[in-house]
This record gives C-alpha cells, sequence and structure tokens, in this order.
C-alpha cells in the first residue's frame, strides 16, 4: 500500500474550499483529483483551475507522471525523471507511514501514530 500526503495547501487555490464555499483550512479529500482530471463543473461554476498557478502547475506535472506510471506498470516509481526524483515507498507497518509529500519540494516523510492523531482530531471536532 502506498500513501501520499499532499502538503501543499492554499486558500487561494483550493478547488474544494471554492466549490462548496468552505471557510474551512486543509487539503481537502479528493483536492487531487482536480489536479488530475479536468473538471467541467469548475468552469461552470466559473473556478479557476489549480495548474492555472505555478506551484500547482508543478504539482500537477507530478500527479499525471506518478498516475501514468502507476496505470502502465503498477509502479508509481518506475521512471524517475525531472519531477519525480525520489522513490515512493510503500507502508511498511501499522503505526509508521512512509509518505511520499507532494508539494513544491517532493520527498518522502514519514508519519507516526497517524491513527491516533486522526481520533485526537475527531475528539476535537465533536
Amino acid at each position: 500500500m502506498l500513501r501520499v500526503r499532499i502538503d501543499h495547501y492554499s486558500k487561494e487555490t483550493s478547488v474544494v474550499q471554492k466549490l462548496f464555499d468552505t471557510d474551512l483550512e486543509g487539503t481537502a479529500l479528493l483536492e487531487e483529483a482536480f489536479y488530475l482530471f479536468n473538471a467541467k463543473i469548475l468552469e461552470k461554476r466559473g473556478i479557476a483551475k489549480p495548474v492555472s498557478y505555478p506551484t500547482e502547475q508543478i504539482i500537477h506535472q507530478r500527479f499525471i507522471e506518478l498516475w501514468t506510471n502507476f496505470a502502465k506498470t503498477g509502479n508509481p516509481n518506475e521512471e524517475t525523471s525531472e519531477l519525480i526524483s525520489v522513490e515512493w515507498k510503500p507502508v511498511d507497518n501499522s503505526s509508521d507511514y512512509n509518505c511520499l509529500k507532494i508539494s513544491e519540494d517532493l520527498c518522502t516523510i514519514r508519519v507516526s501514530d497517524i491513527l491516533h492523531q486522526l481520533e485526537e482530531f475527531a475528539q476535537k471536532k465533536n
């Protein structure tokens, strides 16, 4: 299993925030879908596509390359390039996750005890 962490967040370019007119901060579930697909709903709502901005363009190109590699070979790391210069490692245990941090700078990070962090977050919201 591979995990990804999208660590680029901009209130000005968050498609999900604009689409649902919310002030919640942080990268939303499915935010990455707008980097992969040309969603007609954005045009209908008058929302600029994320790839309209330089940082988002780089993230978009990385997503496309990773997903294309995965679709062709089953391995997102099959080919390295100028955009994809690190190995996206699979999860190797249940408490520490290897994550690919996709932002202006691409790198791998180790996230510890993520389930506990999610539980704490959920309790704060309730």
